[in-house]
């Protein structure tokens, strides 16, 4: 087991919009390369289903995913095997792992309105969760969608087309390592994972009694099972280490082809430091000031975070630590029913080390109540849950039991702290910490874990801490800060310090001299370190989630990465560079508020094809504007597209609406344009406004006369910049990419509501990336960009970041931002053959206007998709 340890120590936006239309033509007009184009990638172009020479483009069609477990998937795969023949169908090829998926091609004879009824058909079959066209498949799936590859005829394995095959390759940071048996843990326990597809009806297969075998014949014995479901069982084993020594039990187990891993159950120590001035008898709280909860920073008669919202008792928080005094009059008011002690197995959370009180009031000592001290939530659910003993110790089981407590019905945290971490840092992680991280997201709970006091960098080989390493999307790494938003040391001697990740640590919060409860009433604490870091952010996090309650853990993440402070001397410490602020967690986001793409548009698959999800967490519409341009781009070395036409698909290919000319419009939608100064200035362009649903649209511009040339695709949304919950999640397009004038120009605005665009209390917009190639071949695209690279300019030109092989992402000596990508969900990495190739960039981005040329390397051409995702 590791060791953790614990911390003691305005203009109109119709006017705006116009502004920034002229800005960007004029930028156009001044400078090709750096055209204020939106980077964005659409899905094919035709009448509604790209129509290409041998017949409608494929489809892809996704199983539901309740039938993998089922009975009955024989007889459906066979039902559905059937309505294929009998629709003149060919299977190409199919993937089976995380999702079941066929790639399916029409006769070369059928027309598009054949095509479309086969698709209803399809859309009607119980069995079929959707049906996507090739041209939106970036839309609907990520590479990690596509999981094993198989030909139409190939036996696919029961247990990947069960989706219960996790032999898959596991990052390196995650393989468990005999290093671990130097590292602390529990003498004689070993925490054991056996793989999926065995545990899959053990019982019917008769692999139950196989595993009881193995372990008897192993020498251990079960002591409980740590997590188990239908298809899922990690159990705790003892066995006797005069008999077999742990480094020979773990060889035994991970050499079994049953057995997805195993590891010691190890032992966390807290964060934590000795105060630095046991005789301080006057406490304050400057932590609170510097991240602006009762007033801006430096401003003391403004309105601070508390004036928004002080937290709701609605929401529970869980501390996973060494208890509290759940009567204490500071604890008691915010008191969560279930408090639970892990190591006794029992409700009583006495705090017998002092670190879990010091923690918990960080959080949620109650405020304004004329008594001790305020937490950052005056108001919130504390779910105590005891896993240190008086030491200070932390076994891997007893965490993994209170992170699947947190989340379990009847407990519902938003969010768990794990102010706790290994006492050594090692090249491996935690892999049972890190499944109960995943269950934690798919239970919609975020995890917040101290960054360690090792004075280390994460991002070196050999320097990873758990838990807060683990790569998972819903995990916030939190580093220390001082009084002076440097990076934290709170002794010489010893020396100790926070740790510190460009990639891995997301983030900064105050870790020196921060005032907590005791178990004792009467008493003050007073710590330093990253355990009282942490807390922090998971306190802005129930701040966040009482002011906009419908937000996913995701959303509640990004709220608070976002509204940091920009501070120069965490530049490259912290992933976002910055330390947390209150204020702007709270702040109205930051959204992708308009995209664009310049680029070639010949016939077939080589046009320029634009795709979008409006999504998040709300259930409304989005108003967007949607434009197809040509004749009034200015002067290029190549051809302009003469008469462009525009087309708006769902993902399965059904066509909502076209338009080739603008005059045509609808007089509405006329009028919107005009209200947005969107009106095109040359009567062959093509325009269109829309109301949509979330969902996944796909936006084809081609050319009305059969002349090719280049255009531009844009999108706006319409909304002002105000709908915090129906927005533009992702934009990309797809288009021929050649050199000089014909590479594609793609540029964004990303602001929040323009009515005060210097408003430096904005937060910022994290925005992922890509520039690909290579993964559009295996749906059958022809002539793709082998080798893509992707360049990002600021608003005046320069190149801010590049790159060309996404696995440099962080650099050549870190897998920090790999590792995320590599997560199953949401499964961003480029998965094919040649997808090393593929481009990826992930910057955070102040409220301004950004431009990204997507290129082949040595003047490579062919087609090509430039993608951003709010992420």
């Amino acid at each position: 087991m590791k060791k953790i340890g614990i911390d003691l120590g305005s203009k109109k936006y119709d006017q705006k919009i116009s502004q920034q239309r002229r800005r960007r033509d004029w930028k156009v007009r001044c400078s090709l390369r750096l055209a204020y184009v939106a980077i964005i990638l659409f899905p094919l172009s035709a009448s509604a289903l790209l129509m290409r020479d041998n017949g409608p483009e494929p489809i892809i069609i996704q199983l539901k995913q309740s039938l993998l477990e089922s009975e009955t998937l024989d007889t459906e795969l066979a039902a559905l095997a059937l309505l294929e023949t009998e629709e003149g169908m060919t299977v190409e090829k199919r993937w089976a792992g995380v999702k079941y998926l066929e790639l399916l091609s029409f006769p070369p004879s059928f027309t598009e309105e054949q095509a479309l009824a086969v698709i209803d058909k399809f859309q009607q079959t119980a069995s079929i969760e959707k049906v996507v066209a090739v041209s939106a498949f970036n839309l609907e799936f990520t590479p990690g969608d596509f999981g094993q590859e198989f030909g139409p005829t190939e036996l696919i394995p029961d247990a990947v087309r069960r989706a219960l095959d996790n032999a898959s390759v596991t990052p390196s940071s995650l393989t468990p390592a005999i290093e671990q048996v130097a590292m602390p843990h529990v003498p004689g326990e070993l925490i054991v994972k056996w793989k999926d597809e065995y545990v899959w009806n053990a019982q019917q297969t008769g692999f139950a009694a196989k595993m009881a075998a193995f372990n008897a014949l192993a020498g251990a014995t079960v002591l409980y099972d740590l997590y188990s479901s239908s298809r899922e069982l990690t159990q705790v084993l003892a066995f006797d280490e005069i008999v077999t020594s742990l480094a020979d039990q773990l060889d035994r187990y991970n050499a079994s082809g049953w057995v997805a891993y195993a590891q010691p159950d190890f032992i966390y120590g807290s964060n934590a430091l000795v105060p630095n001035d046991p005789g301080f008898t006057n406490p304050g709280q400057p932590n609170l000031l510097r991240i602006s909860a009762p007033y801006p920073l430096g401003v003391p008669n403004g309105a601070g975070a508390w004036n928004i919202t002080t937290g709701s008792q609605n929401y529970v928080v869980a501390v996973a630590d060494s208890g509290a005094n759940v009567s204490h009059p500071d604890f008691a008011p915010n008191l969560a029913p279930g408090s639970h002690n892990f190591i006794t197995g029992t409700s009583d959370v006495t705090d017998d080390n002092g670190h879990g009180s010091n923690v918990a009031a960080i959080i949620g000592a109650q405020g304004n109540n004329n008594q001790y001290m305020t937490g950052l939530a005056w108001d919130v659910g504390l779910l105590h849950l005891k896993v240190a003993d008086a030491q200070g110790g932390i076994t891997t089981a007893h965490a993994v039991s209170a992170i699947d407590y947190a989340y379990a019905p009847g407990h519902n945290a938003i969010a768990i702290n794990l102010s706790f971490g290994s006492v050594t840092p090692s090249s491996s992680l935690d892999l049972a910490e890190r499944d109960a991280i995943r269950r934690a997201r798919a239970n919609n709970m975020a995890v917040v874990a101290s960054a360690g006091n090792n004075g280390i960098d994460e991002e070196q080989p050999g320097k990873l801490i758990s838990p807060a390493d683990i790569p998972t999307d819903n995990l916030i790494a939190v580093g220390a800060t001082a009084q002076n938003d440097t990076r934290a040391i709170f002794s010489t001697t010893p020396p100790q310090s926070s740790n510190f990740g460009r990639y891995r640590v997301e983030l900064g919060a105050p870790g020196v001299d921060i005032l907590g409860l005791t178990q004792q009433l009467g008493f003050y604490s007073i710590a330093r370190g990253t355990s009282q870091a942490a807390p922090h952010v998971t306190g802005a996090l129930e701040l966040v989630k009482s002011k906009y309650p419908w937000e996913h853990y995701a959303g509640l993440k990004d709220r608070v990465l976002m509204g940091t402070d920009d501070i120069a001397s965490l530049n490259n410490v912290f992933r976002t560079g910055g330390r947390l602020n209150l204020l702007k967690a709270l702040h109205a986001r930051t959204l992708m508020r308009n995209l664009s793409t310049r680029g070639k548009v010949e016939s077939g698959d080589r046009i320029v094809i634009g795709g979008f999800i409006i999504g998040g967490s709300g259930t409304g519409s989005l108003k967007v504007a949607l434009r197809g341009l040509g004749p009034s781009l200015p002067a290029l070395g190549v051809p302009r597209l003469n008469n462009p036409k525009i087309q708006l698909n769902n993902s399965a290919g059904q066509k909502i609406f076209a338009n080739d000319d603008y005059g045509n419009l609808p007089q509405l939608q006329k009028n919107d344009l005009a209200a947005a100064g969107l009106t095109p200035t040359d009567s062959r362009e093509a325009a269109m406004v829309e109301t949509l649903a979330p969902g996944a649209y796909t936006l084809f511009l081609q050319s009305q006369d059969g002349q090719q040339g280049v255009g531009l695709f844009e999108i706006y949304e319409l909304a002002g910049g105000t709908n915090e919950q129906t927005r533009l999640l992702n934009i990309s397009t797809r288009c021929p990419v050649g050199v000089g004038d014909g590479v594609a120009i793609a540029g964004t605005i990303i602001g929040a509501n323009p009515s005060n665009p210097n408003d430096n209390t904005v937060p910022k917009r994290r925005v992922l990336m890509f520039g690909k190639g290579p993964s559009l071949a295996s749906l059958g695209v022809p002539g793709v960009l082998a080798n893509p690279k992707i360049d990002l300019h600021n608003s005046a030109g320069a190149v801010i970041s590049s790159n060309d092989q996404w696995k440099d992402i962080d650099g050549t000596n870190s897998t920090g931002l790999e590792d995320k990508l590599n997560e199953p969900v949401p499964g961003f990495a480029p998965k094919c053959a040649q997808c090393n190739n593929e481009s990826a960039l992930w910057p955070t981005l102040p409220q301004s206007n950004y431009t990204t040329i997507l290129s082949g390397v040595s003047n490579g051409t062919g087609i090509g998709l430039v993608e951003f995702y709010e992420y």
